[in-house]
């Protein structure tokens, strides 16, 4: 991410920072909806594995759950590897990149992140489960990748905020409101 602030002017990094941000954290909904489909058949074939059965006798491949992440993760690294756009001037030591620790400021941004991302990691895991507490009637997992959805959406379209008034303000708001 910290590529992307090189390619735009400070008047629009936080959009371009939100965006990208919020379009990567759809991969959270996107795998709570595909990976209860994903269990439910061999997928992958013979190299998937064989299927566990469950006391009703259902047959799941829990093993798709990591293995669905395989070709997104082939197609992702073959487009950064021969499509993104580094820069050729940004070359440190390591000596030269260690200054960041003893700034303050990066501790702080550092722990912001972490609560906000971190926050947003947790409740969409947590989502599913307090939906199958509160509404065991209904089927969990069918809504589960809402929460998540709502909350990478919401977060690539709101950079315009940052833009306008800091992104270290809006982050420690929005820290304090998590």
């Amino acid at each position: 991410m910290a590529n992307i602030s090189f390619f735009f002017p400070k008047k629009e990094k936080g959009n371009a920072l939100a965006l990208n941000a919020g379009l990567g954290n759809l991969g959270v909904s996107v795998m709570q909806f595909l990976v209860p489909i994903a269990i439910t058949a061999s997928v992958f074939g013979a190299i998937g594995g064989d299927a566990q059965v469950t006391t009703d006798g259902q047959r799941l491949w829990m093993q798709n759950a990591g293995f669905i992440w395989v070709p997104f993760l082939l197609v992702s690294t073959t487009f950064a590897w021969f499509g993104m756009n580094d820069i050729a001037s940004a070359k440190a030591s390591f000596a030269e990149q260690a200054v960041i620790f003893s700034r303050k400021h990066n501790w702080i941004m550092c722990w912001l992140y972490t609560g906000t991302f971190g926050s947003f990691i947790g409740y969409a895991a947590g989502f599913p489960l307090l939906m199958k507490t509160e509404f065991p009637e209904i089927n969990a997992l069918q809504f589960a990748f809402l929460g998540p959805l709502v909350g990478a959406l919401s977060r690539s379209m709101t950079g315009w905020i940052s833009d306008k008034w800091g992104g270290g303000r809006v982050t420690f708001w929005v820290f304090i409101g998590m």
